[in-house]
């Protein structure tokens, strides 16, 4: 039996674990951060989307300030264009 989306939802809330996605155009157009939040720690992880290779996950962090730190969006840029040129 598969898991509807309701269910999954009501699992993340009840285990405080909360996700959002938005775009992020100061790392590269198409890219998106997916936002996860527990008790303890900001997370913060960039994907895209737009390949035919499927959904590209090159960067991933622990968040400790407000605003995103210049040294992660420059890592993410570097990584992201090293996917996209292997191909």
């Amino acid at each position: 039996m598969t898991e509807s989306r309701n269910d999954r939802s009501f699992r993340l809330r009840r285990s405080r674990i909360f996700t959002v996605a938005c775009v992020m155009p100061a790392v590269a157009p198409g890219v998106e951060e997916l936002r996860i939040r527990d008790r303890k720690r900001i997370y913060r992880a960039f994907y895209y989307a737009r390949t035919p290779r499927g959904v590209l996950v090159f960067h991933a962090f622990v968040k400790k300030s407000r605003t995103t730190p210049q040294h992660e969006l420059m890592l993410a840029r570097v990584r992201l264009q090293e996917l996209l040129d292997e191909a």
